[in-house]
């Protein structure tokens, strides 16, 4: 995804999460980094917890994380601490994109873009993936947004 998408993407996300959580972050993206695949976000100190010393569920935060950012899928880890989530393109972001429909083929005759002629065209929805984990401590967040690589001691 572009740039610009990502960072308006981003920032909406964040803007969930911070509702829920005291720290919010993602990874800085490498220098070099010309768009973006997914989008990484990091969480840590559960506002309610904070508020009433109760900490939600893993599995439970993950479900509420998911309807804070309207993802309409969510593959969640089984520690619950970890998911992957897709959201919706923005639609205010669709201009310079690909084609948005694509077709179903309901009838015999072909035309010349290779669909039938009496196609129903249905808008083609784009996702982007949002990566999401919930640390234990802001330490934890910490080093995991600085991406810290791990030495591999083994082949010293």
């Amino acid at each position: 995804m572009p740039p610009d998408i990502y960072e308006r993407v981003k920032s909406k996300c964040h803007a969930a999460l911070r509702e829920l959580f005291i720290c919010v972050a993602t990874p800085i993206p490498g220098p070099e980094k010309k768009d973006h695949g997914d989008l990484d976000i990091l969480v840590a100190l559960e506002r309610r917890f904070l508020k009433n010393g109760v900490s939600s569920n893993p599995h439970d935060l993950m479900g509420t994380i998911q309807c804070r950012l309207d993802a309409e899928y969510a593959i969640i880890h089984p520690s619950g601490t970890f998911a992957n989530m897709a959201i919706r393109w923005p639609e205010e972001c669709e201009q310079g994109t690909e084609s948005k429909l694509s077709c179903h083929n309901t009838d015999s005759d072909i035309d010349n873009c290779g669909c039938k002629t009496s196609t129903k065209h249905q808008k083609v929805i784009k996702y982007i993936q949002v990566d999401i984990r919930i640390c234990s401590d802001v330490d934890q967040l910490c080093w995991a947004s600085a991406r810290i690589p791990r030495t591999n001691t083994s082949q010293r």
